[in-house]
């Protein structure tokens, strides 16, 4: 009979263990499901990347979320902080590498302190393309080219012309971007650059051709 009672007892104390034990299991995994997988901290950017600024021009960080939240408090309340990027810095606004279009230096690479940014394209939730042009028109039009999920600037693109290039959209179907330009004879047009081209351009190759 006590053998009995022992084994009785031994099971009571194994089965509210184990009952203890999934309950235990069952809340830390609840509890961490509940937890956003963090960021992967990116370690800062250089200033400059190939001769293009590649920090914000005008605010810091925390400027631009007080100046932010002050005038367009609907929109900041709505922005998830803890996403990354909430939003973009946008590079080459300080300088950026450019071809010269004017001489003395024609077709030679430089820096522009001039660019403006016109256009702006996604490229299969992978690049994040901003065309700019040189407001002095004393260099040739660009293509800054970041990183859909970072933010993270990667390269400069020159294009083969000095126009506005502001209407700018991605192709998916043909793997193609178009761009707004103006021809010889001053008349609009739409030409493309391939998303391979994009891909493997160097800066070092100079100006891009754009296809009609």
């Amino acid at each position: 009979m006590k053998d009995k009672k022992i084994l009785k007892r031994v099971n009571y104390w194994v089965t509210i263990g184990i009952v203890l034990i999934i309950c235990i299991g069952t809340f830390t995994w609840w509890n961490n499901s509940k937890k956003k997988t963090p960021h992967h901290k990116l370690k800062p950017q250089p200033a400059l990347i190939d001769n293009t600024s590649t920090r914000p021009a005008s605010y810091t960080t925390k400027e631009f979320k007080n100046l932010l939240s002050q005038n367009y408090p609907d929109i900041y309340k709505n922005l998830n902080f803890k996403q990354k990027p909430t939003f973009y810095v946008i590079p080459g606004l300080i300088q950026s590498a450019a071809i010269k279009y004017t001489p003395p230096g024609q077709g030679q690479p430089g820096i522009a302190y001039d660019m403006d940014p016109q256009g702006l394209a996604i490229i299969d939730h992978k690049y994040l393309i901003i065309s700019a042009y040189s407001k002095s028109k004393t260099f040739d039009s660009v293509l800054w080219v970041l990183d859909f999920k970072t933010g993270r600037f990667i390269k400069t693109i020159a294009l083969n012309n000095i126009d506005h290039v502001g209407g700018i959209a991605y192709d998916k179907d043909h793997k193609r971007l178009w761009v707004a330009t103006i021809n010889q004879y001053q008349r609009a047009q739409v030409q493309s650059v391939t998303l391979k081209e994009i891909e493997k351009y160097n800066f070092a190759d100079c100006k891009i051709k754009l296809n009609t």
